[in-house]
């Protein structure tokens, strides 16, 4: 499944549990009833502007992060693009509410987070080296 496939998924999932009509949607991007569904089903691209559009018209807001893949599998391959496309559904769920979440967190509870995520992360990665012994912990 493409890249644009994907958010197209998400978007039609985030309508839908909204109970929104494609019609709403139309009018906040600019575009027709047609255009929505052919926009959901991946049939259509669509622009970044459309995208903010659609999500705020659902009580949305979009946030865009940049990440470099730790897994060699996940790095980018000329060949096989979509092997970098990001992560399965449920973490990409779990990633936006810590990004939703983090503007509202007092400062203490931010620092704190940020410090786990590095101590998560640095075990992470060395649970993957070749002397790496996850049953020494």
């Amino acid at each position: 499944m493409s890249f644009g496939e994907q958010v197209a998924g998400r978007l039609r999932k985030m309508r839908r549990e909204q109970r929104a009509p494609q019609d709403v949607v139309a009018q906040a991007v600019g575009s027709s009833i047609s255009a929505v569904s052919r926009l959901e089903r991946g049939l259509r691209s669509l622009r970044v502007d459309q995208l903010v559009a659609w999500a705020g018209a659902l009580g949305y807001r979009i946030d865009v992060v940049f990440w470099k893949p730790t897994l060699t599998e996940e790095e980018w391959d000329r060949e096989h693009p979509e092997s970098a496309m990001g992560l399965d559904d449920d973490c990409a769920k779990v990633l936006s509410e810590v990004a939703s979440a983090l503007p509202h967190m007092p400062e203490v509870a931010r620092k704190a987070l940020v410090h786990e995520m590095r101590l998560w992360k640095e075990e992470a990665l060395r649970m993957r080296e070749p002397n790496g012994d996850s049953e020494a912990a």
